[in-house]
């Protein structure tokens, strides 16, 4: 206004510049004002990363609060080479590449509302307005990280767990005495199995881990069955528990076998905001948590407590090779390469050109020529990439 950017709903913390300069968020409204945010110059970079949407929080990671509507190029360290992971959840997102200079080194970066999650040693609040390289998470040798809201979920080349961040709801799989941990602790409950962990996914406040003997393990909150171990509808609704003894009472704090899964072999776990879906080698689909929307794909609006079974009518023999979970919708691609869609239909996330709400699995026809190469739901959107190399986003 007048010249000034009003920056509005940050409360008083501490933010990151892309020269590591660390200032108030008081002083960044002075700063802000006198455009000194702006970008510093390109340099070369062979994978270029692009986002776009709200900027509040530097969760863009453009050196500033504004909102993108298009994607714009994300400025990278000169000696990121090859980008090799990108998970980003809430208001912030981490990256992890290799260098210019040694293709065998793993940097990580990271940007957006700490909270814990990017080892600063600083207040949790602090805010990085644009990629900050990690350095002491290149140790853990990442072979994929996600992240969920308060914090990350890693699996090592060498197949090991880590998990760091929040713990108030049991996400990082260390027991209930944890309260947080601002560094990377290796989860020791995997070491006892009789094979390795393959696979993460992370929800809000959930994960899913499954190991090469084909079992999936769940743990964090799941009030709405999104953990797949059969609580029930009563215990969730008793009233006479107060509000932090049923949230204790919701958590599973260390990792546990989906015991209803135990005959299939899984190959698969995508964790939605209160939702978790499943495959197996057979390319069968299983999903369990909140469903007032439809978002499990099973035919009804009830929640499902166990993994139940998702059924593609008329697609009898073609197997999910691939499925993404979002905020209360979901999409799967099948082996034919069409690609379906199912649950919350507001505002038109699932591409069948309405708003209503699909209860089962609905193949999406504009991509009924096209080759699906890969898929993802945000909250409120989709993102579709073809084989032909394009990008097609619904929101």
């Amino acid at each position: 206004r007048n010249g000034r950017l009003v920056v509005k709903g940050l409360r008083s913390s501490r933010v990151t510049t892309h020269r590591g300069c660390r200032v108030t968020t008081n002083e960044l409204y002075s700063n802000l004002s006198r455009r000194s945010y702006i970008q510093p110059v390109r340099k070369e970079a062979r994978h270029v990363l692009y986002n776009w949407g709200p900027g509040r929080e530097g969760a863009l990671g453009h050196g500033d609060l504004l909102n993108r509507y298009i994607p714009t190029e994300v400025l990278m360290d000169p000696d990121v080479n090859q980008i090799t992971n990108i998970t980003s959840a809430w208001n912030k997102t981490l990256i992890t590449a290799t260098s210019r200079i040694d293709p065998d080194d793993i940097k990580v970066y990271g940007w957006g509302v700490s909270q814990d999650c990017f080892l600063l040693n600083t207040d949790p609040e602090t805010i990085l307005l644009t990629p900050y390289e990690i350095s002491n998470l290149g140790s853990l040798k990442i072979d994929k990280v996600e992240a969920g809201r308060a914090h990350f979920l890693v699996l090592s080349k060498n197949k090991n767990i880590f998990t760091w961040g929040d713990n108030e709801l049991g996400a990082l799989g260390a027991g209930s005495e944890t309260i947080s941990a601002p560094e990377p602790m290796r989860l020791l409950y995997f070491d006892r199995l009789n094979s390795t962990p393959i696979h993460i996914s992370a929800g809000p406040d959930h994960n899913a881990v499954v190991t090469s003997d084909g079992k999936v393990y769940t743990w964090g909150f799941g009030p709405d069955g999104q953990l797949g171990h059969g609580y029930t509808a009563e215990r969730i609704t008793a009233p006479s528990e107060d509000i932090k003894a049923r949230v204790k009472k919701f958590e599973a704090p260390v990792p546990k076998q989906v015991a209803s899964l135990s005959s299939r072999r899984i190959i698969l776990a995508r964790c939605g905001a209160d939702s978790t879906f499943f495959v197996d080698d057979e390319g069968q689909l299983f999903s369990c948590g909140l469903n007032q929307a439809g978002t499990l794909g099973i035919g009804s609006r009830e929640n499902a407590f166990i993994p139940e079974h998702v059924v593609f009518e008329g697609r009898g023999k073609n197997k999910v090779v691939d499925v993404s979970a979002g905020g209360a919708h979901a999409m799967a691609r099948l082996d034919d390469g069409s690609l379906w869609s199912w649950g919350w239909g507001k505002e038109g996330r699932l591409g069948h050109g309405d708003r209503e709400d699909c209860l089962r699995p609905k193949e999406i026809e504009f991509f009924s020529d096209k080759k699906v190469k890969s898929m993802s739901c945000g909250g409120a959107q989709s993102v579709v990439a073809t084989e032909d190399d394009r990008v097609w986003l619904r929101r």
